[in-house]
């Protein structure tokens, strides 16, 4: 399409207003440069991202490489944008007056050069970025490891994209849609989105740097917005490839020393082989980014370490804090067990679920509406069971993956120098819970039953509900009650009502049980018939088409004869796919026009 008529598209745009957020600073200068938010509607609004790792860089961050920078015989290098980033003590350029040692640098790999020719000093490199400056640091230690040269460190501040963004849509759900960012997608490729797009059903559409490249994808974006899709697509298509840069990813993976000592670990027993597969790296990175991730929302949260989790016991508790407490105080004494019988890779996946699910997945999406609310009088209770609670599952973790909780303890916590000879974690029998357990345990089958619904329906999860808790039992009312405030955000719902029978419940409802209640949200509150059913003919009539190109060519002899057997048997799993997926959608549709 040319350019001009994209133009008068987005400036004549009128219907519902959008943001739509460029996540790259190199997009932001751009959009600047070429007066973008002049050309298009003022119902189209651009909202600047965390692309930029220099302006999401903490303050804590500035004064750690700075205490490394007063020391005898150490020098902090950095690239000339980090000269002027503030610290809570000021910034390296205000520093450097003071007599600290920091010196600028053009390439990482000028701090091999420098530590090859100075060995009485120390370099520490002042590492920050997003996935394309890791490898360049991935390369610079394989160059001085290769030259024996031990005189170099890194303070990092390295970030990945994925998380970033996840966390954007998690907690500014009024984004539209997301120009995505043009090194980085270089880097990690455009099907690293597709996760994304799966979740949060928005558009992912990745830019380059002209203008004209811009003014495409938002013209896409809203496109697609109009017509009810989410889709990946890639308008930087000579740089960025949908797989990314496997070399550099290579690099990245090489050196995740904890993920790799992780994995050895998981899932195997002493005297037993094991097949080494790239794959499970991937996941025990993973699970270290969540790890890293969770510390920095509770640091985020407490960024003075006012909050200790060496404090006395708040005595206003809630029941979600109580049950974390008791299912950690278990944890403690099972992960024991299993380590004094040598039963490594059983306790290592005890830790893992915990952290994972019990600690990530729910807690701290429990306590959300607390810490978001400075009213609310159990916000410091929920500060220090976060506390608490993690400092006990690093201090369990840290055999496994020493390095990450060395570096997240030194920073949690201000009261023990390091993890290494911190005390091990004891059972303790005032912390068990038992009521508050069976409380929690109730509310969490509840969310997922809702959630299965909702997915079951195709509802996305920004679409709010009304959610009606029918049950005669006392206990299980007061459950709920209790439970309101973190309940209704983790189930979607608009408003929950906790009743004794099914009065002013609509009859279409849809239901889900659970033991001694049952669980109604009104069909109407999920979903808009019309629009369900236009998008579902759409879908329709795609899966027609998906299914009618497999046919083709799996019926073209030419095809079959010369393909590669692996290309052949994707086509048929695509078309099986394909017909599965159009039953589903003709069954649906059959259900909506009654």
């Amino acid at each position: 399409m040319e350019i001009q008529k994209v133009v008068e598209y987005l400036q004549s745009y009128d219907g519902r207003p959008l943001k739509l957020m460029e996540v790259c600073g190199t997009h932001t200068s751009s959009i600047f440069k070429n007066g973008i938010r002049s050309l298009i509607s003022p119902k189209i609004k651009l909202i600047s991202g965390p692309g930029c790792p220099v302006c999401v860089t903490p303050a804590a961050y500035i004064d750690k490489c700075l205490e490394y920078a007063k020391k005898d015989n150490c020098v902090v290098l950095t690239f000339g944008d980090m000269i002027k980033v503030p610290g809570r003590n000021g910034s390296f350029a205000e520093s450097k007056g003071d007599g600290v040692n920091v010196e600028g640098m053009y390439s990482p790999f000028e701090a091999v050069e420098k530590a090859g020719k100075n060995p009485e000093t120390t370099y520490v490199v002042a590492a920050v970025g997003f996935e394309t400056t890791a490898p360049a640091y991935a390369l610079m230690l394989e160059e001085a490891h290769r030259r024996d040269i031990k005189n170099i460190k890194l303070v990092t501040a390295l970030k990945t994209v994925i998380p970033a963004l996840e966390w954007i849509c998690e907690n500014q759900q009024d984004i539209d849609g997301f120009i995505c960012p043009g090194h980085v997608s270089v880097i990690i490729g455009s099907d690293a989105y597709r996760g994304l797009v799966d979740r949060y059903h928005k558009p992912f559409v990745v830019a380059g740097f002209e203008g004209e490249h811009i003014l495409a994808v938002i013209y896409d974006i809203v496109r697609q917005i109009e017509a009810g899709e989410s889709q990946v697509r890639n308008y930087y298509t000579n740089a960025v490839k949908p797989e990314g840069n496997l070399k550099a990813l290579e690099v990245i993976d090489k050196y995740g020393a904890d993920a790799l000592r992780y994995t050895l670990i998981t899932g195997n027993a002493p005297g037993n082989d094991m097949r080494f597969y790239w794959s499970r790296v991937e996941a025990s990175r993973n699970f270290a980014n969540k790890v890293w991730n969770a510390s920095r929302f509770i640091m985020m949260n407490d960024p003075d370490n006012k909050i200790k989790a060496t404090d006395e016991r708040p005595a206003n508790l809630t029941d979600a804090d109580k049950w974390i407490l008791s299912k950690m105080n278990g944890l403690i004494k099972e992960v024991t067990d299993n380590m004094e019988k040598y039963e490594l890779g059983i306790a290592v996946a005890k830790l893992n679920d915990f952290i994972w699910e019990e600690f990530c997945d729910w807690y701290i999406e429990m306590v959300k509406p607390r810490l978001y609310n400075d009213a609310d009088e159990t916000k410091t209770a929920a500060i220090w069971t976060l506390k608490t609670v993690l400092i006990d599952a690093l201090k369990l973790l840290h055999p496994y993956m020493p390095f990450i909780t060395e570096e997240i303890f030194c920073n949690i916590q201000d009261e023990e120098e390091s993890i290494m000879i911190s005390s091990w974690p004891v059972y303790d029998e005032t912390n068990n819970f038992a009521a508050e357990e069976k409380a929690i345990e109730t509310i969490k089958e509840a969310v997922r039953n809702i959630r299965n619904l909702r997915a079951d329906m195709n509802v996305a999860p920004s679409r709010k509900a009304l959610v009606y808790v029918v049950t005669a039992s006392e206990d299980v009312k007061n459950i709920f009650n209790n439970s309101l405030g973190f309940f209704g955000t983790l189930a979607y719902a608009s408003e929950v009502k906790v009743q004794a029978d099914k009065a002013g419940i609509p009859e279409d409802a849809v239901s889900t049980v659970i033991p001694d209640a049952v669980i109604y949200i009104p069909f109407a509150e999920l979903v808009d018939i019309d629009k369900e059913i236009e998008r579902l003919k759409k879908e329709e009539g795609r899966l027609q088409g998906e299914i009618k190109r497999c046919n083709g060519m799996l019926n073209n002899e030419r095809f079959t004869s010369k393909a590669p057997k692996a290309k052949i048997d994707e086509e048929k799993a695509k078309l099986v796919k394909y017909t599965q997926m159009l039953e589903q959608v003709t069954e649906r549709l059959a259900t909506l026009s009654k």
